[in-house]
């Protein structure tokens, strides 16, 4: 209300007390087995003075705030049970339950809220109740491993999640994942791994418009009323299948040299055979090289080279209230593809044992080290006749980092270690680089730019080993 010269008012987080209490042991039964417990409980409370509806004196307000604190609480629970055994000298298994229950006891209200803090106070039958979101995980772990030969090891497991929350689109979903490796360490120069994985995730049903029937004032809202697309839906809290493989070979050409390649490609697949809106398969590929040069005792020279690739496909339909049949109409479905390149490389050089013939008093380390990431993430849009779709400027983040230390031992027990570190960030954000807060409708934005900094640090620290 009177932009530009109007006021507003924005919270911060509110001060907030957390405590947890956690017992966790174990019994071995005999050489061979071993059953592990952990156990936690814990609360957490929020009970900091809410501000009015609006600092907007031009703005009808005719029901004050329900209470005058949140007075928000979550009692949580977590408990993990793992059974051990090795039944012969070849075979290992381990069985695990775990238990993480989230329990929201903030009680519930009716508020007739202002919109944008530019409108009147919703009447009394509008207003909306706040959901207190709950959960309850529940996952169930076996594996076995299997020592064939000498080296050579193969292991095997299942895994099952089950999801209950509330206040949710979906009340309930199971997971089961399968997994297998195998692991050769045959060759003294030599070491190489397999690992597979394959999961199905299954919901009990999704309902687009449940939070927002639970959300208002009973019988003032149609079986049929939505806020999102009837058929969007998160891709969280949907059917989803996963199938994920890993490579990594070691290699040991000699005592002062060594290198590794590791590979990693998971595909996510979310089941549009319904026609349905959102997420619809996702890809994640990853290898790196690393290597390690030791030319003699003290000196250690180290690198390594990662490129990530993640590649997304999403749907949606353009829709708005205002044009009444737009979300029925097939002309205004969009489909994104997106694009994130990393590349992240890392070289370290370090000497230890400097001054031995000095004793233990004098002996130090210095080290040096520089990492490079660059990220690149492109949006490519496409859409039907009657969106005008294109595709959006790259994203860009690049960060670099330096650092370099030195530690002297003055005694067997005590050190002393100073570094000197520099960091450099690089971004750039079409979504807030030169937007004006007012540019977008029906919204005033806080102002934000993406974030571009260059920090220099000092330390100075004392070490004791007791």
């Amino acid at each position: 209300v009177g932009f530009p010269d109007g006021q507003g008012l924005y919270s911060l987080e509110p001060s907030n007390q957390a405590v947890q209490y956690r017992a966790y042991g174990a019994v071995n039964f005999d050489n061979s087995s071993r059953l592990s417990a952990d156990f936690s409980f814990g609360s957490m409370e929020q009970d900091d003075p809410l501000f009015n509806y609006s600092v907007n004196s031009s703005l009808a307000v005719h029901t004050p705030l329900p209470r005058t604190r949140m007075d928000a609480k979550i009692d949580t629970t977590f408990a993990k049970l793992m059974y051990t055994a090795q039944p012969t000298d070849r075979v290992s298994i381990l069985a695990s339950y775990t238990l993480d229950d989230r329990d929201n006891k903030t009680a519930q209200d009716y508020w007739p809220y202002i919109g944008g803090d530019s409108q009147d106070q919703k009447d009394e039958d509008d207003a909306r109740l706040n959901l207190p979101y709950s959960y309850e995980k529940k996952q169930l772990n076996l594996n076995a491993t299997w020592r064939a030969a000498k080296g050579v090891r193969v292991k095997a497991g299942v895994e099952n999640r089950d999801y209950t929350r509330t206040y949710s689109e979906v009340l309930g979903s199971d997971e089961t994942r399968y997994f297998a490796g195998i692991t050769l360490r045959k060759w003294e120069n030599a070491s190489f791994s397999f690992d597979f994985a394959s999961s199905e995730r299954d919901i009990d049903g999704y309902q687009g418009n449940r939070t927002l029937i639970l959300s208002h004032v009973p019988g003032h809202t149609d079986p049929d009323d939505f806020e999102n697309l009837p058929a969007l839906r998160k891709f969280n809290q949907t059917d989803r299948e996963r199938d994920e493989y890993r490579f990594r070979a070691d290699f040991f050409p000699s005592d002062s040299f060594n290198f590794a390649i590791n590979g990693n490609w998971s595909e996510d697949d979310y089941n549009d055979a319904n026609n349905l809106f959102g997420l619809q398969e996702s890809e994640v590929t990853s290898w790196s090289v690393d290597a390690g040069f030791y030319p003699k005792d003290g000196v250690n020279i180290t690198a390594y080279y990662t490129k990530e690739s993640y590649d997304s496909e999403q749907t949606s339909r353009s829709w708005n209230s205002r044009t009444p049949g737009s979300e029925d109409d097939p002309n205004r479905n969009w489909m994104a593809d997106s694009e994130d390149e990393v590349d992240t490389w890392n070289v370290a050089l370090t000497f230890d044992g400097l001054g031995e013939k000095l004793g233990d008093n004098g002996q130090g380390e210095f080290g040096f080290d520089y990492t490079y990431s660059n990220v690149e993430s492109d949006i490519m849009v496409n859409g039907g006749s009657s969106i005008n779709a294109t595709p959006l400027p790259t994203l860009v983040s690049k960060m670099q980092s330096w650092s370099i230390f030195g530690k002297v031992n003055i005694n067997d027990n005590s050190a002393i270690r100073l570094s000197y570190e520099m960091q450099k960030l690089t971004t750039r954000d079409f979504a807030l680089d030169n937007v004006p807060i007012d540019g977008p409708s029906n919204a005033l934005l806080l102002g934000n730019t993406s974030p571009n900094y260059d920090l220099s640090l000092i330390m100075l620290s004392y070490l004791h080993r007791y």
